[in-house]
């Protein structure tokens, strides 16, 4: 598949695999996905765009945009009920799983949870003896699985710390230290490498499935990696860090819609200028990767590959930040030789400015329009007003990092805000109807391609957010409880769907 995709009238679902509901605590790729699909095929959807899939931090709270690598995927995610249809446990192996709280995801519970069954599963994997599969599978990743593998069995060997506090000859990766843990640590490296072979054949399989039936999956690039990530550690040169592994600048966000004093990411800036020199492999690599997982893929924040916020790791405030120019124009002109028809779309929302604008059209990429930015200004010239949107271009109603749509207009909008909102409809909004409206908005804007999060085909409030930019904790918890799926709501998104010409 390309981004001719986004060349025809169609609609797809936002809605990330940990809130799909299920009796494991967390959503995965079990049945309750296969179940989604069908949810979205029988809603005729064309796209089912999810968030990343990588491993996820206890310590960023388990932001989908702060992992242990841009490669591996998260053991999370992995169905233990897939497992028992593989022969790798049986029903007896099967403890209780942690049910959460209010529907929320319980992550420390999750995770004992699943690392337990995963263990398990691979102690009657071994004993067996079909370790053949995995020098295969390790083959075929080469380029990343070794090193991911003992960078895993390595923080789990020294728990709480971060690479960079690990002995010098590990920190810098010292030939005989990473061989003598190569090898000291052999079991627990097999080991992370059967959970990755888990992970690819659940998802692969999911994937098949989902585009058998017509269904193109969306995914997302973050454009960081965490400092507490195998690509940090291995490709050091890579990144504006000191010479004892720290970073000497952060990423972050000047102030902006989403928080008034900017944001602070702490991911670590990158090393532009070594990555030309390198030809750019580092990032090609990494997107080669992302369009062998999904059918097309959203670059996140776009606009620093125009130009990035770069703070001072020391102050540590994102006031204290400044834009630093990035040179996107030559990774996407090497990107292009290698991708000619460029299957990505931009996530082009923030503080855009001409350099962004420019960096976009060169390549011909789709934007991003969201409606909950069209009312702050006035009715004729706001580019997020669906009577601005380009057919070439993506249009939701929200996103991950917004309230929903009815949690919006309740606690979010100001009064010009709701005001303009029922002028430009020409009646008025109420807490009941704004979910409604603003779907109706989405759906019938001249933008070919239309996402809505499924909290708002629901009407669901803020209690159904995702995640709080501005927030650190309690994000990426919330899920769908049983019964908010059904057939009658298939249906009336299809009904929709087909009423605005976006059955693709």
């Amino acid at each position: 598949m390309s981004r001719n995709l986004l060349d025809h009238r169609a609609a797809g679902v936002l809605l990330h695999l940990i809130s799909l509901p299920n009796e494991a605590g967390i959503g995965d790729m079990g049945p309750c996905a296969y179940e989604f699909v069908d949810f979205l095929v029988r809603a005729r959807q064309r796209f089912w765009q999810i968030l990343p899939l990588n491993p996820t931090l206890r310590e960023s709270s388990h932001n989908a945009y702060s992992n242990t690598s841009a490669y591996a995927g998260n053991p999370l995610l992995i169905s233990i009920e897939a497992l028992v249809d593989d022969g790798l446990l049986t029903s007896s192996d099967l403890s209780p799983a942690p049910a959460g709280t209010d529907g929320l995801i319980d992550y420390d519970a999750v995770s004992t949870h699943k690392l337990t069954m995963l263990t398990r599963a691979w102690q009657r994997f071994e004993s067996h003896g079909a370790l053949e599969a995995l020098t295969e599978f390790e083959q075929q990743h080469a380029h990343w699985l070794p090193d991911f593998a003992l960078f895993a069995a390595l923080r789990e060997q020294m728990p709480g710390r971060r690479w960079s506090d690990w002995p010098e000859p590990l920190r810098d990766r010292h030939p005989d230290a990473i061989e003598e843990a190569r090898s000291s640590l052999a079991p627990q490296i097999r080991r992370e490498v059967f959970i990755q072979w888990l992970f690819y054949r659940q998802w692969q399989k999911l994937k098949r499935y989902a585009n058998d039936q017509g269904l193109a999956i969306l995914g997302d690039i973050p454009i960081y990696v965490d400092l507490e990530s195998a690509e940090v550690w291995t490709s050091p040169d890579c990144f504006l860090l000191d010479e004892h592994r720290k970073p000497q600048f952060i990423s972050g966000a000047p102030p902006d819609a989403f928080s008034a004093d900017g944001q602070v990411w702490e991911h670590p800036c990158f090393h532009w200028g070594r990555l030309r020199d390198r030809g750019f492999d580092w990032w090609l690599q990494r997107i080669d990767h992302n369009l062998r997982l999904f059918d097309l893929t959203r670059i996140d924040h776009f606009r620093g590959f125009a130009a990035y916020w770069e703070i001072p790791a020391a102050v540590g405030h994102a006031s204290a930040g400044k834009w630093v120019p990035a040179p996107g124009h030559e990774l996407f002109e090497a990107v292009r030789e290698r991708h000619p028809d460029m299957p990505f779309f931009a996530e082009d929302l923030g503080v855009i400015t001409d350099d962004v604008h420019a960096l976009k059209h060169q390549f011909s990429l789709p934007g991003m329009y969201v409606l909950m930015f069209a009312f702050s200004d006035d009715l004729t010239h706001n580019a997020y007003l669906p009577h601005n949107h380009a057919e070439h271009g993506v249009v939701y109603t929200g996103t991950h990092d917004t309230n929903t749509a009815r949690g919006w207009f309740e606690d979010d909008a100001n009064d010009h805000e709701r005001s303009q909102f029922g002028h430009y409809i020409w009646r008025g909004v109420t807490n009941e109807s704004a979910a409604r409206d603003m779907v109706e908005l989405a759906m019938r804007s001249r933008a070919n391609t239309a996402i809505i999060p499924l909290q708002d085909w629901l009407d669901l409030g803020t209690e159904a957010r995702v995640n709080r930019p501005y927030n650190k904790i309690g994000n990426y918890r919330w899920r769908l409880v049983d019964g908010h799926i059904t057939d009658a709501l298939a249906d009336h998104i299809a009904e929709w769907t087909a009423a605005t010409g976006r059955c693709g």
